[in-house]
């Protein structure tokens, strides 16, 4: 049966907060509902590693073909075997094939701006944090360049007290620490710098502070939005 019946083997949405937050909802399904970890097999539409997933969207796999994803309203990690998935900005709900999940944490959306700091950071996708709060990255910090310009990004350089720590090139859209690289400082402030690919575009910046010691791993998955 379709996505009209009565077979759907999941389907997470938080109704009471779709309703109370309808107008952030709004902004998150322009933004992208879900972030791909991997890919195999024939699907429609295709999609890429690290790729985002809008709301809204209904994807199709082949006998065999697989897709994992992160969803980041409900904080779950989704695997979907043939069949189909219809992914929303607060929920997503599998019509058949093979699905597992798994709790995840909470990925962060940070607004990169060309030539500003960082516009706003989105917890869960839907409202920022207290004031006060920072980026805060990992000592060996990886993050996903999201949007509608994650392809023109093409170098990331890290900064602290004017000193280029880090300069790297991406390939494609996720940003690891090289492992040839120290790492950085704990608890420790530095500038984050995206570089795109032509010079007209301004580079975006803004700043993070890193872990302390006490903390081994970033609270969830970094998506870099730069506009």
């Amino acid at each position: 049966m379709g996505f009209g019946g009565l077979s759907l083997t999941r389907i997470v949405l938080a109704m009471a907060a779709a309703l109370v937050l309808a107008p952030a909802h709004a902004a998150l399904a322009a933004q992208g509902a879900a972030l791909v970890l991997d890919v195999s097999g024939r699907m429609q539409p295709g999609l890429t590693r690290y790729g985002e997933i809008p709301a809204t969207t209904t994807v199709t796999l082949e006998r065999g073909a697989r897709l994992v994803f992160v969803h980041y309203f409900t904080c779950r990690t989704v695997t979907v075997v043939g069949g189909a998935v219809r992914v929303e900005a607060d929920g997503y709900a599998v019509g058949s094939g093979l699905a597992s999940e798994d709790s995840t944490r909470c990925p962060r959306r940070i607004s990169l701006k060309r030539g500003a700091e960082v516009g706003g950071i989105m917890v869960r996708g839907i409202r920022p944090p207290p004031p006060g709060a920072s980026l805060r990255l990992s000592t060996q910090p990886s993050f996903v360049v999201v949007g509608a310009r994650a392809g023109d990004v093409a170098a990331v350089r890290i900064v602290r007290g004017g000193q280029t720590m880090l300069e790297a090139p991406l390939a494609g859209p996720r940003f690891e620490w090289p492992a040839d690289a120290p790492e950085l400082l704990a608890d420790t402030d530095y500038e984050l710098t995206v570089l795109f690919r032509t010079a007209r575009d301004e580079p975006a910046t803004g700043t993070f502070r890193t872990l302390p010691p006490s903390e081994t791993s970033a609270p969830g998955p970094v998506l870099l939005d730069v506009d």
